[in-house]
């Protein structure tokens, strides 16, 4: 199981899984819609942080060093296999999966933070 499929089967509604990853496997563009709207999707194994979300998630970022992470940039697309230290995370319409944690960081706008952790 790649990350996308693991994020999509672990945090993704089951009436929206088939077409959100159908859409990462077609031209970016397409890709691009459902990630701009991701929120609408995630399940209930994802808890909103509206507030100081990037404080948040720095505090969260040890818990991902060593790990391989695919990052999933709305502006620049995919990059798998890298690792936190390698990232310049954008806080906005972006998804940070890491399988190794079990976990997913979706940054949306409003730097809102959607924290998918399975239970």
């Amino acid at each position: 199981m790649n990350d996308i499929e693991f994020f999509t089967k672990n945090f993704i509604i089951k009436q929206a899984q088939t077409r959100f990853l159908s859409s990462f496997s077609g031209k970016w563009r397409k890709a691009q819609k459902e990630l701009h709207k991701v929120d609408r999707y995630l399940n209930k194994n994802c808890t909103l942080i509206q507030n100081n979300g990037m404080a948040f998630f720095h505090a969260e970022l040890p818990k991902l060093l060593g790990h391989d992470i695919t990052y999933i940039d709305y502006y620049d697309g995919i990059k798998n296999n890298i690792t936190i230290k390698n990232l310049e995370i954008k806080f906005d319409d972006s998804v940070l999966i890491c399988i190794e944690t079990q976990s997913a960081y979706v940054f949306f706008h409003e730097e809102w933070l959607y924290i998918c952790k399975i239970s």
